[in-house]
């Protein structure tokens, strides 16, 4: 039987997870699911609304992280360091310095990321004890920061999810007139502030092409980024 342990398995996000998993042949699985978080009755009511959508899965609720880990399969790692009152605290220091306000970037995404820091290495040192052959699946943010604490403890299959690449990857491709998989790219960069580049289709460089198309006054460009910033850099930035 296979695991997926859900470590922040309180979120409301893990719901559309259930909800997505239920559409799949997975739903007929007999997977182990365990959701680990510090509030029970929370949890609970997520367990409740899991076994009811994927009924053929054994599903656990537990505070214990070495027992929700132990042998899984895969993690997915989305817990809240700190709650609410932390993120406030981000952003009430981003605000009064008169700048963005955000978890990922400027004050309040280094003060998220020295706030996050020591959960996320617990995590790791857990996980690396009780399943090192494990998917781990980031999503907690700063992601860039907090994915490279968790693959620096020695695990070897980490993986930090967000959905603007694969957004980014679509529209490129839309303006380019090509397919979602003929086009492939190259990334550097840390959380939002990176840079798409060596852009191409079948070995052709397609960053030309793409930077003409972002040329019209009107056009929005690549997330509103136009020709003449991506030919200075010869990348995409996002």
């Amino acid at each position: 039987m296979s695991t997926l342990a859900i470590v922040g398995g309180r979120s409301p996000f893990t719901i559309e997870l259930f909800h997505q998993l239920a559409l799949t042949e997975l739903r007929e699985q007999p997977y182990e699911l365990r959701l680990h978080g510090r509030n029970l009755d929370a949890l609970e009511l997520v367990r409740y609304f899991a076994a009811a959508t994927l009924p053929a899965w054994r599903i656990l609720a537990t505070s214990d992280l070495d027992g929700a880990l132990d042998d899984a399969d895969i993690a997915v790692h989305q817990a809240g360091y700190g709650g609410l009152e932390g993120r406030l605290q981000d952003e009430r220091l981003a605000a009064s310095l008169n700048t963005l306000v955000d978890e990922t970037l400027g004050p309040g995404g280094l003060q998220a990321a020295l706030r996050i820091a020591e959960g996320v290495l617990a995590f790791s040192s857990t996980a690396l004890r009780r399943c090192p052959d494990a998917w781990i699946l980031n999503l907690v943010n700063p992601l860039g920061i907090s994915t490279s604490l968790i693959a620096g403890t020695g695990l070897k299959f980490c993986l930090g999810l967000c959905e603007l690449p694969i957004v980014t990857h679509r529209l490129i491709a839309d303006l380019l007139g090509v397919t979602v998989p003929e086009l492939v790219w190259d990334y550097v960069g840390l959380n939002h502030r990176g840079f798409l580049y060596n852009l191409r289709v079948r070995d052709e460089n397609m960053l030309p092409e793409l930077s003409a198309l972002c040329d019209e006054p009107a056009d929005d460009g690549v997330c509103g980024i136009g020709s003449y910033l991506i030919g200075q850099l010869d990348a995409v930035p996002f």
